[in-house]
């Protein structure tokens, strides 16, 4: 493939950003209120320079701020519950996974030890450093 035909394809030379740049901070200007505190600020200061009519309108606005504040509160929550559920399910499975390796194991690390010339006290003080069983697999919870 000749690295100079490529570049001069139009899809290549003609080529343009599809992603949008990164959009600067923002400003007094261009400030978007992130929680209820700053929108319902705003919505004070729209309303007290604003006519009946104007006033009807911002409190329809600020009706709708609420009701997808409280669902974007709801979704980010059930995200939440949802990822932890997952991790638990996922441990769980590694940690049965593990146990039932551990146990198909034919050979333990005293047979190992002993078959390899260790003494006693020798092979106490490596089973000493070893956590314990149940500590790596805890009994199953009761709900």
């Amino acid at each position: 493939m000749n690295v100079r035909k490529v570049l001069e394809k139009p899809e290549v030379s003609d080529y343009r950003q599809v992603t949008p740049e990164l959009q600067p901070p923002q400003t007094s200007l261009t400030f978007t209120p992130q929680d209820r505190y700053e929108f319902d600020e705003i919505k004070r200061i729209a309303q007290s320079k604003s006519t009946r009519e104007v006033r009807s309108q911002i409190e329809t606005l600020s009706h709708a701020y609420y009701a997808k504040h409280s669902a974007r509160r709801i979704l980010a929550n059930e995200l939440k519950e949802s990822r932890k559920r997952t991790r638990d399910d996922e441990e769980e499975i590694t940690n049965k996974r593990l146990q039932k390796q551990d146990e198909k194991r034919s050979w333990g690390l005293k047979e190992l030890c002993k078959g390899r010339g260790y003494t006693d006290d020798e092979i106490d003080t490596f089973t000493s450093a070893l956590p314990r069983r149940e500590s790596i697999y805890p009994p199953p919870q009761e709900e």
